[in-house]
């Protein structure tokens, strides 16, 4: 693998979701591939954005390091999503990549469920104008899909990811999901922090024996090869991040 195709200069991040283990490392893992990176949240700005700076200042050390911005925006509606989808462009003057979280940690509720669905299908679709005006881009959705089976709930996220894979076929643009196992993120919200990750882990295990957790690192290094030139020909694909778990 020629490392240099994992280069991400010149390329511009907009990360969409609360933020978490799984989102700060992504941040870390782009930003140090060279991408400038718009943290889209709906709350939490100031530590977002004391993230955002934290990550930023490691460019005066390492001066190929992307920039980081943190912008608020409750991404519930189709023009909130555009909006938050202009400022990022407005920032950073251009957007190559949408990266949208807002499933990998979602809790029990079957209204806040549906909150993200809908926040991350609008995000989805507001890049997709600025992306097709280039002629290049990525969209990938992170979703917990063994949170969704627990609950038995339905993403079709998977659905919106076909449709536009299919529809940008011809203009360089790709579309995936990246589907993950057991992340923190899960343990934390299933349990609602009643007991330690290590615990909460067991007893997971118990009802699944081949369950491991999935560490945010290892789903960012996935991501990352998916927002690079390499994946240019993955499209439509749900890409499943478990440790080897069955679903």
């Amino acid at each position: 693998m020629r490392e240099s195709f994992l280069k991400l200069n010149d390329r511009t991040v907009v990360l969409s979701g609360p933020l978490t283990q799984v989102t700060s490392a992504l941040v870390t893992t782009l930003s140090e591939r060279g991408a400038d990176i718009a943290m889209i949240v709906s709350d939490n700005l100031r530590e977002s954005q004391r993230f955002a700076e934290n990550i930023s200042e490691q460019r005066e050390i390492h001066h190929n390091y992307g920039r980081v911005a943190a912008i608020e925006s409750q991404m519930d509606s189709a023009e909130a999503g555009s909006d938050a989808i202009s400022r990022a462009a407005e920032i950073f003057g251009t957007i190559d990549i949408l990266i949208d979280t807002h499933l990998i940690g979602i809790n029990k509720t079957a209204e806040n469920f549906s909150n993200y669905n809908d926040r991350a299908t609008h995000m989805a679709k507001a890049a997709l104008p600025y992306l097709e005006g280039r002629q290049k881009g990525r969209i990938i959705l992170v979703t917990n899909d063994f949170h969704i089976l627990e609950e038995k709930q339905k993403a079709p996220v998977q659905s919106l990811i076909r449709e536009l894979s299919q529809s940008v076929i011809e203009k360089h643009i790709t579309a995936n999901v990246i589907s993950c196992g057991v992340t923190e993120e899960y343990l934390l919200s299933r349990f609602n922090g009643k007991v330690s990750i290590k615990d909460a882990l067991e007893k997971v295990k118990s009802e699944h024996k081949n369950v491991r957790m999935v560490d945010a690192v290892e789903i960012a290094s996935v991501i990352t090869f998916i927002s690079s030139p390499m994946s240019s020909g993955i499209n439509g694909q749900t890409i499943v991040v478990n440790g080897g778990m069955i679903l």
